[in-house]
């Protein structure tokens, strides 16, 4: 299966390890092609993919600890479930918000930041 040209240079970010290793698993059994940060020499395919011309219809995922110094035309970003709300998730999600290039989506799933959702929204208009 590949992807509509509209859907290609994006990256998944996600909080932990355990949660990109699950939605790599999953995006495999659709028969998507997966690049990851979770295996070895995979930052080197990251590289390599940042610095070459051609269209890649691979999905791309990340931890948001592992994707900080790089950017992606398109991001798409997981946050953490509520019950693993810490001091550190805050700096994570700040990290995660400035990787976009282009397009930024956010995958919500912290009461902690729907009145930021709302506010952004209320900005748009």
């Amino acid at each position: 299966m590949q992807f509509p040209q509209g859907l290609i240079h994006f990256v998944l970010l996600v909080p932990t390890n355990i949660q990109g290793k699950e939605l790599r698993e999953f995006i495999k059994s659709k028969d998507l092609k997966v690049m990851d940060t979770f295996s070895r020499n995979s930052k080197l395919g990251f590289a390599l993919l940042n610095e070459s011309d051609d269209i890649d219809d691979s999905v791309k995922i990340a931890t948001i600890y592992s994707f900080k110094g790089w950017e992606m035309p398109n991001v798409i970003i997981l946050t953490e479930l509520d019950n693993r709300f810490n001091d550190n998730t805050n700096f994570l999600m700040y990290t995660a918000l400035t990787r976009t290039l282009n397009t930024l989506f956010v995958v919500n799933r912290l009461t902690e930041y729907i009145s930021f959702g709302k506010y952004l929204n209320s900005i748009r208009k």
